[in-house]
């Protein structure tokens, strides 16, 4: 929504859209493969110039898949907002989301992917969304999502 994509009285909140110019944004993660229609036709509907790198890119390097999204990032704009989807993790490693789907990745791979966007001294502030209590109900699952972002952020 931030870069102008989705319901207008979402996107023009703030104003005119896009809030976020595309090309300043990147999304890291998301499956190509396997979708349904409505997830297929959201991703046709993504800004041409939003910079993207696939959940397969991401389990073949998660290294070089965070360095690549520092990269791009490092001469954009005046800061970076890390917004930290679960729903990017493999069900295998959290199933405690809204929409649990294969092809995902794992908690290391995730670590991987956000330790040098986390690392960005242009880093100006977190959001986690997509974590569901009521499937752990030991708590388990949520220690998991505490001990990443311990091990990932300054």
């Amino acid at each position: 929504m931030l870069t102008g994509v989705g319901a207008e009285a979402l996107i023009t909140l703030a104003g005119t859209p896009p809030m976020v110019g595309a090309s300043d944004t990147v999304l890291i993660g998301h499956r190509t493969e396997g979708l349904d229609a409505a997830s297929a036709a959201e991703l046709v509907r993504l800004p041409s110039d939003l910079r993207r790198i696939d959940a397969p890119a991401v389990v073949r390097d998660a290294v070089a898949a965070g360095r690549q999204a520092a990269a791009w990032l490092a001469g954009r704009g005046t800061g970076v907002w890390l917004h930290l989807d679960l729903d990017v993790l493999d069900p295998e490693s959290l199933n405690a989301v809204t929409y649990p789907q294969p092809g995902g990745l794992d908690w290391d791979q995730l670590a991987d992917v956000v330790a040098p966007l986390a690392r960005s001294p242009r880093l100006v502030g977190v959001s986690v969304a997509d974590f569901r209590p009521d499937p752990d109900p030991t708590g388990d699952q949520a220690t998991r999502v505490l001990d990443l972002l311990g091990r990932t952020l300054p």
